[in-house]
């Protein structure tokens, strides 16, 4: 009955009579059991079915997962593009991809596609193709590098079939494995065009393209590409790059390497260091290139750099070595290519600690090209203040040797003390006669100190009393024995104490004074005042020596050293032998050092000099320039810059203008303006040149034939010619040369100028041996006469006589007769009608025509070992035919088997059926079967013609019924799979799996479920469960649900969603929340609330909404945690990964509407 209602009316449910759980209650009372989906904004519209005139707006929509989309879903009538995907699958190896396109004769194509090919095992790549055609013209297609190794593949060709089609063949390096797989996705194409038909698309794999026109190759170094490749020029390159090999960078000729860092100049650096960067290097400030530890490189930071204001290179600490085991490597050069250069100090070091400065270089004189002192030098302070102190070198540009510290007056000698010191003395003068008789009367006087007088050295071991308590004497005791404190410096009993070295550095300037010693308690340190800084004296009282406090003695031992005296060779002491391979000997410190440098660590390099930048330049020769040079002018107009070839060599480009107007023609030489002019005259005929000669009127050339030669005949006193003896080249190796004497013969010439050697050669071999019938008795033979063997016959032996009867015979060849050895080589040989035994032979080597027969035959038939009868017939001795026929001792008889030989190599052997193996009846029969019956790898065609065929192996390793037009099993097994209708393979048919015991239906079985489909199933009836009833339903896992809101498989990717899951906060504002729904909805209108979600579940989609009017907040927790603070009249969205992890978009703005 019908029950009409004028309001709603709400039930727990509603029962249909014949109605399922797949069913839904239309408003009419009807069941319909369609499937429909909706999208979840608020504007959403049903998914057009088939014909429908609807189209969905699919602005902002998430269309993922959206599984199977027919070519034409995806379109916007507003549009004229279209977005496609094509799928082929293959389970050969693939060596190439053909891609055939067909436009359908347009004359006109424009659009694009990516092509994507998956391999085993796991081999990816993804490029886009784009492609343009028009008036029926190709335009060679873009390639466009998206992702995988390009090494894969060697290139891709374009092939032109007609005006309507175009092939694409992708070529691989080597085999992109088997399971591949080729999708085309993303195609992009003018809806006028036929690109976007999925029918112009056809995937082959290994295509042949030989009937078509290539018309370009694409190799995989021309691709554009967004990643680093080597070997090519990389453009539109974006993002963070990572390599896992070296990266070489190599710049052409005079070309150069650029890296530029866009951005401030001031500390752009640019980081290196392994895994982590480290280091850093890169413009500190507008001038100044710095290396350290710190991307900003502000001086604290810093531990090399150079000042280009300043041409200066700084170092924060020290530079060098400062004990014997850590010696200054490398050096500095400087290089001068005039004589006008003033290089002067090439080292020097400022010690303004000590208030002193070395240096190692020249002083200049003032002259060009002069210097007046070259050596090392030690300064007080600045030389500018306090002069030269010290030197020791050469004198200007002499060889003289000088060193400040032996000057003075007269004539001296050096002299060196016991450490090395050297000095000047006076050289003492040479006593006189008169002093050397008064030191003979002294020494006649007697000895001195036996008289009580006491000795110079005697006297020199007491302290003269005037030295008590005076200046540069000794100091005097008191009453107590101790020094009196006016004797003793200030900084004994003065020394001040300060709280740290802030302090002391802020005492008044009259209380800083030198003599006294400054404290500081916080650190234990002692400073004396240098006259502008305090400096460190001392660092803290030692605490300890190797463990010992106290008085502390070391030997050796107690610090695990050698005894005093030993030695070591450089082998036994451990990278000796490296490091003074890589020290710098004195010559090169003292001539290869630029005037201020600072050693370092490094070998230095010379830098090139630029036009702003000083450095070195090479000369343009070696040779030294002996022409004077022009004297210095400042002539305007004659100046000229100095620059660098591409050798990097000094050269200057003088624009030289030749203003001289004045000429003279010389002898023979004529002379028109500026033009000059040889005037030449030719004489006489011939081809050759008599005569040239020069004379006031230029060149005379004189031509003539040249004199006849005739080569004269070679004499015991003169040169000439000789003639060989025979033209004939004489092929015997000639004897090697020796200097035995008396082998030396002399060449003479015959009577016909031939050379000839007559050598005076004697037979001195005295040995002989006799031979048949030949009797040798010393050096005489003589004959033995006989009618035997080994003698010899005489004229009237009968032999002869025979031999001379047989003779008048005449010829025997004339007459036709055969000899033995032709009747052997052309005529089968039996013996006496027999065939010849060949017993125990090899037959794979007789291949002579003949009948042979024997046992334990090498070849035989099978092998067997005995009696056979054997016919040979012969080509020629590589091709050859043998018959073999049983005896029938040893084995069966009468069967008879053959092979033969070709091309040298031997066949095996084949029986040859007789009447005996066979009847009429089994002919007939065979024949009949072989007209109608089935044969294996052979299509059926007698009556139906359906090209069905028994297949074993036909395509591979298939066997069973195949269909030859499809190439698919009606009924077969390939590999551990029995097939019904899947296309050879390929599991797009049934598949049943003898190992697993599982079907697979277009697809291949897992590894789980009985069965396995690719696609969707409909039945005319339901699918049954042996616990399902009217409030369940199958889920994906293949488990049942009982129907609710939504429908949850934990264990799979898929749910069912319905409705989600509303919540509205009570007036109490607190809401906790524990639901494993996917979507849920929150609405909160009070003052202030809470929302505490107790647990989240992976894929959740939570909506939180805030209409709130009066601006308060709403607390958003996860797990009592708070997460967020949603504003009034704002809504918050969150999702939850699979890892459940809450991702939180930012607050929306949102408001009730109705």
């Amino acid at each position: 009955m019908d029950v009409k209602y004028s309001y709603y009316n709400t039930s727990k449910g509603y029962r249909v009579t014949g109605g399922t759980a797949a069913h839904f209650l239309k408003a009419d009372g009807s069941l319909d059991n369609a499937v429909y989906a909706t999208v979840n904004q608020a504007d959403a519209k049903y998914i057009p079915f088939n014909g429908s005139p609807f189209n969905i707006n699919l602005n902002t929509k998430n269309i993922n997962n959206a599984g199977i989309v027919e070519s034409t879903a995806l379109k916007n009538n507003s549009s004229t593009l279209q977005v496609k995907s094509f799928v082929l699958q293959n389970q050969t190896t693939v060596n190439s991809v053909g891609i055939k396109l067909t436009t359908a004769g347009t004359s006109n194509m424009m659009g694009s596609f990516t092509i994507t090919l998956f391999g085993y095992p796991g081999n990816s790549v993804s490029f886009r193709v784009s492609m343009y055609k028009y008036l029926y013209n190709w335009y060679i297609p873009r390639i466009t590098w998206l992702h995988g190794s390009s090494t894969f593949i060697s290139n891709i060709e374009f092939y032109k079939e007609d005006d309507s089609n175009l092939h694409l063949k992708i070529n691989f390096l080597s085999s992109f494995g088997p399971y591949n797989k080729t999708v085309i996705t993303d195609v992009l194409a003018i809806d006028s065009d036929p690109l976007h038909n999925p029918d112009t698309y056809t995937i082959t794999v290994n295509p042949d393209n030989s009937t078509h026109t290539l018309q370009q190759t694409t190799s995989n170094t021309q691709f554009i590409r967004d990643h680093i490749t080597a070997g090519t020029n990389q453009v539109g390159l974006s993002g963070d790059k990572t390599t896992t090999g070296n990266w070489i960078f190599n710049g052409t000729g005079s070309s150069s390497i650029t890296l530029l860092r866009p951005g401030n100049t001031i500390n752009n650096s640019i980081a290196m260091g392994f895994n982590a960067a480290t280091h850093y290097l890169g413009l500190a400030d507008a001038n100044t290139f710095a290396i350290g530890n710190s991307p900003n490189l502000v001086l604290a930071n810093r531990k090399l750099w150079i000042d280009f204001t300043t041409n200066a290179i700084n170092a924060s600490g020290q530079v060098g070595g400062s004990t014997v085991g850590s010696r200054d490597v490398g050096g500095f050069a400087i290089s001068t290519t005039t004589n006008t250069s003033r290089a002067e100090m090439i080292l020097r070091h400022n010690w303004s600690a000590n208030n002193q400065t070395f240096g190692i270089g020249g002083i200049s004189s003032g002259t060009s090209g002069s210097m007046s002192q070259w050596g090392m030098y030690k300064w007080l302070n600045d030389r500018t203040v306090n002069g030269n102190d010290g030197f020791f070198g050469w004198e200007g540009d002499t060889d003289t040797l000088k060193a400040s510290s032996l000057a003075g007056t007269g004539t001296r000698m050096v002299v060196a003390d016991s450490v090395g010191r050297l000095s000047a003395q006076i050289i003492p003068s040479v006593p006189t006669a008169t002093q050397i008789n008064n030191w003979n009367t002294a020494f006649n006087w007697g000895n001195h100190a036996n008289a009580g007088y006491a000795t110079t050295a005697q006297l020199g071991l007491y302290i003269p009393l005037s030295q008590r308590g005076a200046a540069n004497g000794v100091a005097t005791l008191d009453a107590a024995g101790l020094i009196p404190t006016t004797q003793l410096p200030s900084y004994v009993d003065d020394v001040i104490e300060g709280a740290s070295l802030a302090v002391i550095n802020a005492l008044p300037a009259n209380e800083k004074q030198t003599g006294k010693i400054y404290v500081t308690t916080d650190t234990n340190k002692s400073y004396r005042w240098s006259g502008s800084v305090f400096v460190e004296i001392s660092s803290g009282a030692v605490q300890s020596v190797n463990g010992q406090t106290g008085v502390v003695n070391l030997t050796y031992s107690d610090v695990g050293a050698s005894a005093v005296n030993h030695t070591h060779t450089i082998a036994q002491v451990t990278g000796l032998q490296s490091a003074l391979d890589g020290k710098v000997d004195d010559s090169q410190v003292l001539t290869n050092v630029p005037a201020g440098a600072l050693f370092t660590d490094t070998i230095y390099t010379l830098p090139t000099a630029t036009s702003t930048n000083k450095g070195g330049v090479e000369i343009f020769s070696d040779t030294v320039q002996t022409v004077a040079s022009n004297a210095v002018t400042a002539t305007a107009s004659r100046t000229y810059g100095i620059q660098l070839n591409s050798a990097g060599q000094a050269v200057v480009n003088v624009p030289w203008v030749d203003t001289n107007t004045s000429y003279t023609a010389g002898n023979g030489l004529t002379l028109t303006g500026t033009a000059f002019s040889l005037p030449i005259t030719v004489s006489g005929s011939g081809n050759y040149i008599a005569d040239v000669a020069q004379n006031a009127n230029g060149i005379t050339v004189t031509k003539g034939n040249l004199p006849s030669y005739s080569l004269t005949v070679a004499t015991s006193t003169s040169l000439g010619g000789i003639r060989l003896f025979s033209d004939v080249a004489n092929n015997m190796a000639p004897n090697s040369v020796t200097e035995i004497k008396g082998r030396s013969y002399a060449v003479q010439l015959n009577n016909n100028n031939q050379a000839v050697v007559n050598v005076p050669w004697t037979d001195s071999n005295t040995i002989y041996t006799s031979s048949n019938g030949i009797v040798l008795s010393g050096t005489n033979f003589t004959p033995t006469y006989g009618t035997t063997v080994n003698t010899v016959a005489q004229g009237n032996d009968s032999r002869i006589n025979n031999g001379e009867t047989a003779f008048g015979w005449g010829n025997h060849n004339l007459m036709g007769y055969s000899t033995q050895a032709w009747v052997d080589e052309n005529f089968v040989k039996t013996n006496n009608g027999i065939s010849i035994d060949i017993t125990g032979q090899n037959l794979n080597t007789y291949k002579k025509t003949g009948f042979y027969k024997g046992v334990n035959l090498t070849g035989a038939p099978n092998d067997n070992n005995g009696w056979w009868y054997v016919v040979i017939e012969t080509h020629d001795s590589t091709w050859v035919t043998q018959k073999a026929t049983s005896f029938g001792s040893g084995n069966t008889p009468n069967v008879t088997y053959q092979r033969t030989m070709t091309g040298g190599v031997w066949s095996a052997w084949t029986q040859i059926w007789t009447t005996q193996d066979f009847t009429v009846t089994n002919i007939q029969q065979w024949n009949y079967a072989s007209q109608y019956g089935l044969k294996l790898n052979e299509e059926f065609s007698i009556n139906t013609g359906s090209r069905l065929m028994l297949a074993d192996g036909f395509y591979g390793n298939e066997s069973g019924m195949m269909d030859h037009t499809f190439e698919r099993f009606v009924s077969g097994k390939q590999n551990e799979y029995y097939k019904y209708g899947s296309r050879y393979g390929n599991f797009d048919g049934l598949n049943f799996n003898v190992d697993t015991q599982l079907f697979g239906m277009g697809r291949e079985a897992n590894k789980d479920d009985k069965l396995t489909v690719e696609g969707s199933v409909k039945a005319s009836k339901n699918f049954k469960s042996e616990d399902e009833n009217p409030d369940t339903l199958f889920i994906p896992n293949g488990n049942l649900a009982t129907l609710r809101d939504e429908i949850v498989n934990d264990q799979s990717d898929y749910a069912i969603r319905l409705d989600p899951h509303e919540y509205n906060i009570d007036p109490s504002g607190v809401l906790a929340v524990d639901d494993r729904n996917r979507l849920i909805h929150i609405i909160g209108e009070q003052v202030k609330m809470t929302v505490d979600f107790k647990r989240v579940y992976p894929k959740q989609q939570i909506v939180i909404y805030n209409f709130d009017q009066s601006g308060g907040t709403m607390a958003v927790k996860v797990q009592g945690k708070l997460i967020a603070n949603l504003s009034a009249r704002c809504f918050l969205r969150l999702y939850v990964t699979k890892s459940q992890r809450v991702i939180a978009e930012r607050q929306q703005p949102c408001d009730f509407v109705w």
